[in-house]
């Protein structure tokens, strides 16, 4: 094993919605968010975030006995790469059938593919208000085509981009993607 010098290690609340809609609440956007976290202290955590930036959190469930998602994130700065190890239980997915409230009456609906189930529910709902929904997606989704039929915008990775093109480059996926 190869041992390698870190520069900063730190615990932060985070995830790609949870971090978007931090984002936009300190830019005085309204956003809510609907996902599920733990009732352990990195739930906790990630609330008192959420909630200390003007993040209503009305329609997050909290589930008991269940550890919030975390994840490590290596970063290779000079490469300008990273690698995510994440760690989340399946019971923290939304029961089958249950769209988080909040998603109608909303400008723009943003998911990612944790729990893909909820996530297509709510895109078609958001959909069917005439809400845009954009789709944050990676490759770690194992059947992501359900969800990108819903999307409006999505937004990748380049690996995401030139395995959806089939080989022939990220630009040839966006457009394999935008349709």
């Amino acid at each position: 094993t190869a041992e390698t010098r870190h520069l900063d290690l730190g615990l932060r609340p985070g995830g790609q919605i949870a971090t978007a809609a931090r984002a936009l609440a300190r830019l005085g956007w309204s956003a809510r968010y609907a996902g599920s976290v733990g009732d352990d202290a990195g739930g906790t955590l990630v609330l008192h975030a959420l909630r200390s930036d003007g993040v209503h959190c009305g329609a997050c469930r909290v589930v008991p006995g269940v550890p919030t998602r975390r994840a490590v994130i290596l970063v290779d700065g000079a490469a300008g790469t990273r690698t995510v190890l994440e760690c989340r239980d399946s019971r923290l997915d939304r029961p089958p059938g249950s769209v988080p409230e909040g998603v109608t009456g909303a400008r723009v609906l943003l998911v990612d593919g944790t729990d893909m189930d909820a996530a297509v529910r709510a895109a078609r709902m958001a959909r069917s208000e005439g809400i845009r929904v954009v789709v944050d997606i990676d490759e770690s989704v194992a059947e992501p085509a359900p969800l990108l039929a819903e999307a409006d915008v999505v937004m990748t990775s380049q690996r995401f981009a030139e395995a959806a093109g089939g080989g022939s480059g990220a630009a040839a996926g966006a457009r394999v993607l935008a349709r």
